[in-house]
This record gives structure tokens, sequence and C-alpha cells, in this order.
């Protein structure tokens, strides 16, 4: 029989309870690994267990139930990252939930027929021990390396050798310990291709996750700002107030 490991991430205790308890009651077989207010707790949760389903609510303090999602989905520790079910009051966040490829969408108050449909579609998704031990090989890794051209010359740069990416007009400054290139790639392109490699640290810059040092608030109380440190770079990198708790979860883990 399939079981389903799950977390449960809700910044209200009630809500966490009752959704733990309906899936211990459930007709398909849950074990709740771990209930959590926030995506920090849930982070730290998921090192600490295998988990195949997060149910997540998308409204909470700090990184937003979206932005975990893309996240978590951006990990390079977690190879095979769990299914997000979204489970909230606010139903205009559907299109947002099912464009970062949610496994499910649950209106609250969710009702025990709809959270066994959500189930048992889940069960169907995991592999059984026979066909994971039959299936194909791990693909393999994606290529790194993007085209580097000037007026002489045509190259290959490795984006793992590269600190950080700034979007300057219509081109991108690619940084690493020792020089800068310029790339005819995108900032969103290179992120969506390569989000184990980076973090968003503002709209027109993306940092080597790896790379991060420090996180520092500077400037006074009226007009606060906060950058962040590199390994290898002097130069300390903006960080928006919207990007902060990515870049947050990224130091921690």
């Amino acid at each position: 029989m399939t079981v389903l490991r799950c977390l449960v991430v809700d910044d209200e205790p009630l809500a966490r309870s009752r959704l733990s308890r309906m899936l211990a009651e459930a007709q398909t077989k849950c074990v709740v690994v771990a209930a959590c207010a926030d995506a920090t707790q849930a982070m730290t949760a998921l090192t600490h267990h295998a988990v195949d389903v997060v149910f997540l609510d998308i409204q909470m303090p700090g990184m937003d139930g979206l932005a975990f999602a893309q996240h978590l989905a951006a990990l390079p520790a977690l190879a095979a990252a769990p299914m997000v079910v979204f489970v909230t009051a606010h139903a205009e966040h559907a299109l947002q939930a099912f464009e970062l490829r949610a496994a499910d969408y649950l209106k609250k108050p969710v009702t025990a027929a709809r959270l066994q449909a959500c189930l048992s579609q889940l069960a169907l998704r995991i592999p059984t021990p026979s066909a994971a031990a039959t299936s194909a090989p791990t693909a393999a890794a994606p290529d790194t390396t993007v085209l580097v051209q000037d007026s002489r010359r045509t190259t290959r740069l490795d984006l793992r050798e590269v600190l950080l990416l700034r979007a300057e007009l219509k081109y991108v400054s690619a940084f690493t310990a020792s020089a800068e290139h310029v790339l005819s790639q995108s900032l969103a392109d290179i992120e969506q291709a390569h989000p184990q490699l980076f973090v968003r640290t503002h709209r027109n810059t993306l940092v080597r996750s790896t790379a991060l040092k420090s996180l520092e608030r500077v400037g006074t109380a009226d007009a606060e700002t906060w950058v962040v440190h590199l390994q290898g770079l002097a130069e300390a990198v903006p960080v928006s107030r919207r990007q902060l708790p990515a870049v947050r979860l990224s130091l921690r883990f």
C-alpha cells in the first residue's frame, strides 16, 4: 500500500491541526512528518524528513507559499522535490499555483471528500519499489556553460564560476572572481534554465547561491537597505525587500 509522507505548512495553528487530523483519518494512508508555521520551519523539516507532498498555505508571514514553492523546486539538495498542494482561502491564486506546476489546489475550508480525491491522485504519482527499480537511468546533468563573444573570439563560460549576473539595458554582465563578461542570454532565461545555481536578489540581479557569504542591513532607520556579500567578489550586492526571504533561506541552507 502506498503511504504518503506529508508536510503541512500553515501559519494558523487551528488550520495546521485540522488538516493534519484530516490527513491522519483519510482513506489513503498518510503520515504527517511535520506541521510547520512558516517557510523557514518547513525547510528545516525537509532537511530531516523524506517528504512526498507539501500541503502549503499561500498567505504566510515572511516568504509566502508561492515564493516558497518556487524556491523549493530550485534547491539542488532536493533532487526529487516533493509535490506541492496549495491550501488557501483565496481562489485568485489558482493560476499562479498551477503555473508553478502544483499537484493540486484546495480551497479552505477543505472537505474530507475533496481531500480524499486529492490524495487518491497523489498516491498514483508515487512510484512503487518495483517501478523505481526498473526506471530509466537518471538524465545527465544540464549543461551549465554559455557562449561569451567579444570582438575577436567566442568562448564558453561555465556559469558555476559566475558570482553575479546583472542585467544592464540590453545585455547581461557576468562577474567571476577575476573577470567580467557580456552574455547574450536574458537574466530571466538564465534563471529559468539554471534555478539550482542562482538566487534572485533584485529585479536586475542574480547571485550564485553557494557564493553567498553574509546578508547585511545598511543605511539609517528611515532609509535602510539590505546587501549581500559574496565569496570572491568585493562588491556588495543590493537586495530588494521582495527578494529578502528567498535570500535568507539560501543563506540558511
